[in-house]
């Protein structure tokens, strides 16, 4: 075999390092896997906000339609309720405000039923209201 001559030996030697192209190329398959990353973390930090969001109306709609099925007797205070489905948000807490409609008249009440949790430290809050009269809906 013949000795290899020096021109060779320094295109052998000159072939170790990457190119240009190759760093800019590897840059680029880089941050766009970072950029699909971050993307990915936002979109599922969204979708659990929304998450929340669908749970807490459906408590809040849940209660309008328990008090609606009540007797105007019966209408609970203001103050805070409970639900099995509030272990469901971070901080999870809910609530009723009753309050006269038309103030001289006490024949006419207005409900409003909210629902409020944290999520990162940001307060959120889902508020549903509704008349309820002494004779229902129609009289």
């Amino acid at each position: 075999m013949p000795a290899p001559n020096e021109n060779e030996h320094q295109e052998i030697k000159g072939n170790n390092g990457f190119s240009l192209l190759e760093v800019i190329i590897a840059i680029f398959f880089i941050t766009v896997t970072v950029f699909i990353f971050l993307k990915t973390t936002d979109t599922l930090g969204r979708i659990g906000q929304a998450r929340h969001q669908t749970t807490a109306y459906h408590i809040a709609a849940k209660k309008i339609e328990d008090l609606r099925n009540a007797s105007f007797a019966a209408l609970p205070s203001s103050g805070p309720f409970t639900d099995l489905q509030l272990s469901n948000l971070p901080q999870g807490a809910a609530s009723i405000t009753v309050a006269d409609y038309d103030p001289p008249s006490t024949k006419i009440k207005q409900l409003t039923v909210t629902v409020s949790w944290q999520e990162q430290s940001k307060p959120y809050q889902v508020s549903l209201s509704t008349l309820i009269s002494e004779g229902g809906l129609h009289r």
